[in-house]
């Protein structure tokens, strides 16, 4: 009986998770394929135990990413379900936060996690940036659903929570820079939140806040950090070195233009795709909205429309998307103004609020990166989440709201399946293709080298906008030597391009 008890809870949990079953299984197969580029080839060799052995002195503070690199870089059988499960558990998560489950949402997040673009590149199928930038993404999330979402608990659950609060806290301190200056003001925006909205000191927003500070001050007492300061280091910068106030704004404000329009539409396209057209649902679909707000909200969409083909001349002008970025900046202000003119027509009071928590917090992700150099798609990983999941409060008023929800008319699950189908086996085709066109081109190497030759000639990897940076280890010396370490080449050959 014992035994076929087991066997039921297996079969019962089977049966329940077998989403999340199925997608970790497909996540690894493709994970298997992601080959080794960049930065990753200085994680796997030597010089990655060589800033190892000094504590990552000067180099930087993200003592849990650097660490992380460094051994997911030497574990390449153990990666790919790594991978698969960061991935899965930081769609699980997504799902704790949606009152109102259902499984358009729950496909929806995962099409749009997995979807193939400048974000999934750099920050999934590049090891070095899964470490730094997806890997503390569902401490990140843990640590928002417990301080504005999750009930109040009783005795040791409470403790329980705050005990998670305090790790998760001062842990994800240690990855990225932009996440840490967002984990201390999302914990100074919380305390305060709390001291108006109740009256009183919240308790698990002043432990959260004691162990960003903690966090952030093992991080920043990293020596790299005061050479970033005093302007001596020669890949990373804070932009605004100025010294007056007027100044600083200025150079933020044409920070923000330009690091929004470059970066933050290529990273989150999809999901802004999808709230575009969530806002339009309901503002068609709602009875009581005004004629003022429905004027408004064309008029705001004409404006976004406008700025894009303003964008496109400007460029065409111009050849620089440095100077033709303020006609996307209109463009985001205008879908701003449209996502705040929503929600401010949601009946729910508690998806009102959880959906302008989501505004602010990616206000709050991105403003520390209006000030810092360099930056790309990759430092939207958590922007990119929190837009999903204001989608995904979109998506429950229109369900839930017998004003706004018609049978029928939203997207079957099943179309929905076979969407997320559809892109994962994409990215299958495309990454095995990647893959084994890469082993091809080490193979022709080793050839060469082996007949003598020491000026190797080989072709451009098929496809290598899918990888990043997967042909940028011949341009240096450094990544040179890396490359021939890695793949135990030798050192005294040079490889040019036909």
């Amino acid at each position: 009986m014992g035994m076929q008890a087991k066997r039921k809870n297996i079969k019962e949990f089977c049966k329940r998770n077998r989403f999340y079953i199925v997608l970790f299984l497909a996540v690894s197969v493709i994970a298997a394929f992601f080959p080794v580029a960049g930065d990753d080839l200085g994680w796997a060799t030597s010089d990655g135990l060589a800033l190892f052995k000094t504590g990552f002195k000067d180099y930087n503070g993200r003592y849990l990413g650097n660490l992380a690199a460094l051994l997911l870089t030497r574990v390449p059988y153990l990666l790919p379900l790594i991978k698969a499960a960061v991935l899965t558990a930081i769609i699980y998560c997504m799902q704790l936060f949606v009152p109102h489950r259902n499984q358009r949402f729950l496909y929806l997040s995962a099409f749009l996690v997995l979807v193939p673009g400048p974000l999934f590149i750099q920050s999934i199928v590049w090891t070095a940036g899964f470490s730094n930038y997806t890997l503390p993404l569902p401490m990140m999330m843990v640590c928002v659903y417990c301080l504005f979402f999750k009930e109040r608990r009783q005795g040791i659950k409470e403790a329980a929570i705050l005990l998670l609060l305090l790790i998760f806290g001062t842990a994800g301190q240690l990855f990225m820079e932009p996440f840490t200056i967002f984990n201390l003001i999302m914990a100074l925006f919380a305390v305060v939140y709390f001291a108006f909205r109740r009256k009183q000191a919240n308790v698990r927003a002043i432990v959260f806040l004691v162990a960003c500070i903690i966090g952030a001050g093992i991080m920043f007492s990293n020596g790299a950090y005061a050479h970033i300061a005093r302007g001596e280091d020669t890949y990373q910068s804070i932009t605004s070195q100025s010294h007056t106030l007027w100044s600083m704004l200025t150079n933020g404000i044409f920070g923000l233009t330009h690091t929004l329009s470059k970066y933050f539409l290529m990273a989150c396209f999809p999901a802004l795709i999808l709230i575009i057209v969530l806002c339009f649902m309901i503002l068609k679909r709602n009875k009581s909205f005004s004629s003022a707000r429905k004027k408004g909200f064309f008029a705001l969409l004409g404006c976004m429309l406008a700025s894009g083909v303003l964008f496109a001349i400007l460029y065409l002008v111009t050849k620089s998307v440095e100077k033709a970025s303020i006609a996307l900046f209109f463009l985001l202000v205008s879908l701003l103004l449209i996502c705040v003119l929503t929600v401010g027509s949601i009946d729910s009071r508690a998806l009102k609020k959880r959906a302008l928590i989501y505004l602010a917090l990616i206000a709050l992700l991105c403003a520390p990166l209006c000030f810092v150099s360099p930056i790309g798609s990759r430092c939207f990983s958590a922007v990119h989440i929190l837009l999903i999941l204001f989608a995904g409060t979109l998506l429950n008023e229109i369900e839930t709201n017998p004003t706004l929800h018609k049978s029928g008319s939203a997207a079957k699950p099943r179309r929905l399946q076979a969407l997320l189908a559809a892109v994962m086996i994409f990215n299958l085709l495309c990454y095995s293709f990647v893959c084994f066109a890469n082993m091809h081109k080490i193979s022709s190497i080793r050839e060469q080298t082996q007949a003598g030759i020491t000026a190797v000639e080989i072709e451009h990897t098929p496809l290598k906008f899918f990888v990043y940076a997967i042909d940028a280890e011949y341009k240096e010396k450094k990544f040179m030597r890396r490359f021939c370490e890695y793949y135990k080449l030798p050192e005294n050959i040079t490889i040019t391009y036909r």
